[in-house]
C-alpha cells in the first residue's frame, strides 16, 4: 500500500465518522500504523478547528484593548505567517486560561472559519502544505474525516455563496498539494438523504440542529435564496451534494463514490479491499 492519506467525505448522516473509525480499526488489525482525525479534532494537523488568527497589528491592538489579559495572550499565541494563531477552543476545553466575555467575543470574530474568504483559503492551503511536508517521510497512514471537501464547500458555498468555479478551484488546489501522499478519497452518499439527516437530528442534541439550521439558512447560499427551516436545510444539502459530486468527478486521484444503505455489514470489508 502506497497511500499515506485516506479522505472520508459525505453529507451529514452519511456515515463518515463510522467509516473513518472502521478503516482505522481495519488498518490496526492489519498491523498498519494509522491515526484517524475526526471532525472537530482540536489537534488536527491539516485544519484549524477552534483557532483564531490575528495579523501582527491586530494582535497588538487586542492586547492594548485587554490589558489585564496581555500576559495570557502572549503565552498562548502561536506565530504563523504574518500574525498569530490563538487556539482558544483547546484553551477553554483544557481550562488553562480564562477569557472575559468581551475578549472571547473578539477572539471568536477572528476564528479561521470566520475570516474573509481569501485569507481563510490562504491559511488553510498553508496548513495543508505544512502537513504534507511533515508527513511525507512518515510510514503512518492518516485518515481525515470531512476536511478535504466538506469544509471548503461549507466556507465557500454555504457561508459566502461563492461561485462554483471558486469552490472547485480551491479544492483542486488542495488536491494538488496532497498529491505526494497518494491519497485515497472515499465519498459516502446516503441512499435517502432526508431520512439519514432526520436520523442524526434525532440522535444529536437540539442545540446541534439549531446551530446547523442557522448556519445553513441564514448565511451565504441559504440566505441569498431565502431558505428557512428543515425544508431550507434540505435544499442546501441537495445543492451541496450536487456540487460535491461534480467536483469529485474532476479530481485526479484514487477515488470511490459509495451509496451507503446503513444496512450493509460488508461495507468496511469493501473499503479495505481497495485500501490494501
Amino acid at each position: 500500500m502506497s497511500t499515506k492519506l485516506i479522505l472520508v467525505e459525505g453529507l451529514p448522516g452519511s456515515g463518515k465518522t463510522t467509516l473513518a473509525k472502521r478503516i482505522h480499526q481495519e488498518l490496526s488489525n492489519a498491523d498498519a500504523p494509522s491515526t484517524v482525525y475526526l471532525e472537530g479534532d482540536l489537534s488536527h494537523p491539516a485544519d484549524y478547528d477552534g483557532m483564531a488568527y490575528f495579523l501582527a497589528d491586530e494582535f497588538k491592538h487586542l492586547k492594548i484593548c485587554h490589558g489585564k489579559s496581555q500576559t495570557i495572550l502572549e503565552e498562548i499565541k502561536k506565530p504563523f505567517e504574518e500574525g498569530y494563531m490563538i487556539p482558544y477552543r483547546k484553551i477553554l476545553q483544557d481550562k488553562t486560561a480564562c477569557f472575559s466575555e468581551e475578549l472571547l467575543k473578539e477572539i471568536f470574530e477572528k476564528d479561521v472559519y470566520e475570516l474573509p474568504l481569501e485569507l481563510h483559503m490562504q491559511l488553510i492551503r498553508k496548513r495543508w502544505e505544512e502537513f504534507v511536508q511533515s508527513h511525507q517521510k512518515q510510514n503512518e497512514i492518516i485518515i481525515f474525516e470531512c476536511c478535504f471537501i466538506q469544509n471548503p464547500v461549507t466556507v465557500t458555498m454555504i457561508r459566502d455563496n461563492a461561485s462554483y468555479s471558486l469552490t472547485k478551484d480551491y479544492i483542486l488546489q488542495l488536491a494538488k498539494i496532497i498529491q505526494p501522499l497518494e491519497p485515497i478519497l472515499i465519498y459516502l452518499e446516503p441512499v435517502d438523504l432526508k431520512a439519514s439527516f432526520e436520523r442524526i437530528v434525532k440522535e444529536r442534541p437540539k442545540s446541534w440542529y439549531e446551530g446547523f439550521e442557522q448556519y445553513y439558512t441564514k448565511r451565504g447560499f441559504g440566505h441569498d435564496f431565502g431558505l428557512s427551516g428543515l425544508c431550507g436545510v434540505m435544499e442546501v444539502l441537495k445543492e451541496r451534494l450536487k456540487i460535491e459530486r461534480e467536483i469529485f468527478i474532476t479530481l485526479e486521484m484514487e477515488k470511490h463514490w459509495i451509496k451507503n444503505t446503513f444496512n450493509d455489514k460488508n461495507l468496511p470489508l469493501k473499503i479495505t479491499d481497495f485500501i490494501f
